[in-house]
Parts: structure tokens; sequence; C-alpha cells
């Protein structure tokens, strides 16, 4: 297909849909936050301190984890 032959789009048919009516944008950048982020790495941190139990005695460990 030549240059010629291709059909030019009009801006105004990408703005409306296929019913005409323009489409309508909705911006979601304005919710709040319904919580306060947790600090993920320190909730990984202590989970890994408590499968490790490095600072248990040993006769005073549970039976999970590494023991």
């Amino acid at each position: 297909m030549s240059a010629q032959q291709k059909k030019s789009v009009n801006p105004s048919d990408i703005a409306n849909s296929f019913t005409g009516r323009k489409r309508v944008r909705r911006s979601f950048g304005k919710i709040k936050a319904a919580i306060e982020m947790p600090n993920l790495i320190e909730i990984q941190k202590n989970s890994y301190k408590a499968f490790l139990q490095a600072f248990i005695p040993a006769g005073e460990r549970q039976m999970a984890g590494l023991q």
C-alpha cells in the first residue's frame, strides 16, 4: 500500500468512542492511602531471626525453624 493510498486518521475520531461520545477520563491519582505502609524489610528481618533462633539458648529453643 503506497503512502497516497493510506487513509488519514482524523484526531477527532480518536477522541470519540464507537458510540460517538467522548471518552470519560478518570483519575485515581488523588486517592488517599487507607493504611500506612509497614516497614517490610524490618518484618522480613524479624521473621528470619525467629527462624534462626540464634539468640535463644539451645535448651530453650522451640522445635521450629532450623532447630
